[in-house]
């Protein structure tokens, strides 16, 4: 028999799996340039707000998790397409859509990354995601809890 692939749904149970999903700011100097990072694990749900090409962390919130929040979270990503991909002549994101914003997708697991898609708020023809983007970032959003006042501050553009 042929070994089934691995849903996303499937790393719910494990402690070490985590998604990861990252809004970058519009291409400014380093001292301005900012991003959003979102990361969902089985045990924490996590916001931090990054400053700077090297992603120095400014501020973060954490809150709690569960197995089986984790579980409907990752069911929910997974029928949102957060895995399908598509060739995209430029495969790094980097300096892509520089007045707009950059998103990308990752799926970790044992601090391997196992998967990584981008996309563009320039076009939807940008990037190698090929899921819904807007359900997706809705999904990261709802997972943290006051998002919008948490980032109400943070200047991406």
């Amino acid at each position: 028999a042929a070994v089934q692939e691995k849903q996303l749904y499937d790393y719910a149970s494990s402690s070490s799996a985590k998604v990861v999903f990252t809004t970058q700011g519009a291409i400014v100097g380093d001292d301005e340039f900012r991003s959003i990072r979102i990361t969902v694990t089985r045990d924490q749900r996590k916001i931090e707000i990054l400053d700077g090409y090297t992603n120095e962390v400014k501020s973060s919130r954490a809150f709690s998790n569960n197995q089986a929040a984790f579980d409907t979270f990752l069911r929910a990503l997974h029928n949102a397409g957060y895995m399908n991909t598509r060739d995209s002549k430029v495969t790094d994101e980097r300096g892509v859509c520089p007045q707009g914003l950059r998103y990308i997708y990752e799926l970790w697991d044992n601090d391997q990354q196992l998967h990584r898609g981008w996309s563009t708020s320039c076009t939807n023809k940008d990037g190698t995601f090929n899921g819904s983007a807007l359900v997706v970032r809705r999904l990261f959003e709802d997972q943290i809890t006051d998002y919008n006042d948490i980032v109400s501050g943070v200047q991406l553009r």
